[in-house]
């Protein structure tokens, strides 16, 4: 047996509604979480638009243009984003939420040996970077 993007697919749909779950009883929905992290990660290298073209960019998250603003309105009405940036209630509510998510990660990989998550990481990353140079190599081909 081997591995398929189906059982990516599998894997990553099985992580989103654990996360899903897991955020709703506290206010917050996974893709509000997923851009909070985003924003903490990457966000004083980027801007706004930078944000929001990364966010649309990221399929799993089934976001358009309007529906990151839509995102962003949300998280700034609930006082934890402002300009671009996380307030000081958005990064102690993030920080908390992060901390009671990390809880989950042992959990999931339980009965992984560390050699094992290694080579797993390298894989997951080497998959985006082809897939990623096929997604160029195709919208190539089709504008040419």
């Amino acid at each position: 047996m081997s591995l398929t993007g189906q059982d990516i697919a599998e894997a990553q749909g099985a992580l989103a509604r654990l996360l899903g779950d897991f955020l709703a009883p506290h206010g917050i929905s996974t893709t509000e979480f997923i851009t909070m992290r985003v924003i903490v990660v990457r966000g004083k290298e980027m801007t706004p638009d930078q944000m929001k073209a990364l966010l649309t960019s990221q399929r799993q998250l089934g976001l358009d243009p309007a529906a990151v603003d839509r995102l962003f309105h949300n998280l700034q009405a609930k006082g934890w984003m402002e300009d671009g940036t996380l307030t000081d209630t958005g990064q102690s509510t993030f920080e908390r939420l992060d901390a009671l998510v990390n809880t989950l990660t042992p959990k999931v990989f339980a009965g992984f040996d560390a050699h094992d998550l290694d080579i797993a990481h390298d894989v997951m990353r080497k998959v985006i970077v082809n897939a990623g140079a096929l997604h160029e190599e195709l919208v190539s081909q089709a504008s040419g």
